[in-house]
């Protein structure tokens, strides 16, 4: 039953929807009750959240990045938009929701709790919104059952979209865009689990090949930016051990190409000719259009490069128009790319200081753990971060304020038990 919770809210946690049946989201719910765990089990919160000097650096770290946006708030027109505000803001509420599973971890796991034991939870719960988003993509009505269930007018976006369930899949509280974000985080942590001997995974060869054989699929049916999370993936592989390159060359590559086929037959068999064929054109369109043209080109990445708009006066690229959405909620420029939003917003200089600020988050995570893979897990999503920002802006605060709470459980245990 404490099993039971715990993947329960855990899955909320990463996978947060807003139920129409609900007067808030799921993560917000789950912060409350985060709260409440403060209130009920003080010493708790005490001992984890208040007292430690790694929480507290990370927090005043995130706020010097709030006091910026403020700076370009009050330098943009009247009504500017909170909208980075608002997603800086969120990591301290993710600090309570965490707190929350690193309870019920505890208490799952007891002393044999650590970042290990929450990094295999995370893909657990990636190998079932894999096998959801599956169930989603061949049953219409298992699709609309879930969109029964949503805030239509919270998840308007979704709504409009809903047609491109023919060639990608759309998950519980993970599609487009953040899908993509999220499955790149669970992916970089498979490529370390086969050297963490406490994990669920070490050893377990069949159970580790189809878990990241369903997560690399999700991932890229999700989106095709997904392929370079894989790219960072095989490169953390290299970094772990060097000989992981050859071991890529001669299991790796004959492996990628059993499941090709594998994709290729079953799509073919399950989904019909004519369906299986937009998918694999659309999945496979930037290898296609090489073959074709010898250009490494697809219709979105031609949409993103065409928002690649930059200021046309010094003001702007030193201080910002203070803006990222318009009043009718378009994007600020039409650019949806990250960094070309936060130019837009507080300057090339505040830019330059909030990802330096972003290094100094992940610097804390880095240090605060001894184990030398989880160290370079915690970098390479460091970089993950900082490419999806050539897609998009995004912060993934939920992931860090876990995987925090998690190393700062860690290492008191590890102390109580030295002593």
């Amino acid at each position: 039953m404490k099993n039971l919770i715990l993947i329960v809210c855990a899955f909320f946690y990463l996978f947060p929807v807003f139920i129409k049946y609900l007067p808030l989201p799921l993560d917000r719910v789950l912060q409350l009750l985060g709260l409440m765990l403060l209130f009920l089990l003080p010493k708790f919160g005490h001992a984890h959240l208040f007292t430690n000097k790694k929480v507290w650096s990370v927090m005043f770290i995130n706020l010097a990045i709030i006091i910026l946006t403020l700076i370009a708030k009050l330098n943009g027109p009247n009504g500017s938009d909170s909208y980075l505000f608002i997603q800086l803001l969120d990591i301290y509420f993710n600090f309570l929701s965490a707190l929350l599973i690193i309870f019920l971890g505890l208490k799952q796991y007891g002393n044999s709790f650590s970042i290990v034991k929450i990094f295999d939870l995370i893909v657990y719960l990636f190998v079932i919104q894999a096998i959801i988003s599956l169930i989603f993509f061949v049953s219409s009505a298992a699709f609309d059952f879930y969109l029964s269930v949503l805030n239509e007018e919270v998840n308007r976006g979704l709504f409009v979209r809903t047609n491109l369930l023919t060639k990608r899949f759309i998950g519980w509280g993970a599609a487009f865009f953040s899908g993509v974000v999220k499955y790149g985080f669970a992916f970089l942590i498979l490529i370390v689990l086969p050297y963490c001997k406490d994990s669920a995974f070490y050893g377990k060869r069949v159970k580790y090949i189809v878990s990241l054989s369903l997560i690399a699929l999700a991932g890229v049916m999700t989106g095709r930016f997904f392929f370079l999370a894989i790219f960072l993936g095989v490169l953390l592989a290299i970094y772990i051990d060097k000989k992981n390159f050859f071991r890529l060359i001669y299991i790796g590559v004959p492996t990628l190409i059993v499941m090709f086929l594998l994709f290729y037959s079953l799509g073919n068999y399950f989904l019909g000719p004519e369906r299986f064929e937009i998918i694999f054109r659309f999945v496979f369109e930037l290898f296609i259009n090489y073959f074709d043209s010898g250009e490494l080109t697809t219709t979105s990445s031609d949409a993103t490069l065409s928002m690649y708009v930059f200021p046309d006066n010094i003001y702007t690229w030193l201080v910002g128009d203070g803006l990222m959405i318009n009043k009718d909620g378009s994007y600020y420029m039409g650019s949806d790319v990250g960094y070309v939003r936060l130019i837009f917003y507080f300057g090339i200089i505040a830019t330059l200081v909030y990802f330096v600020a972003q290094f100094l988050l992940y610097r804390v995570l880095i240090k605060n753990t001894s184990r030398g893979v989880v160290k370079k897990a915690f970098l390479f999503m460091f970089f993950w971060i900082c490419i999806f920002h050539i897609k998009g802006l995004v912060s993934a605060s939920e992931y860090f304020a876990l995987f925090l709470m998690a190393t700062v459980v860690e290492r008191r245990l590890s102390l109580r038990n030295d002593s």
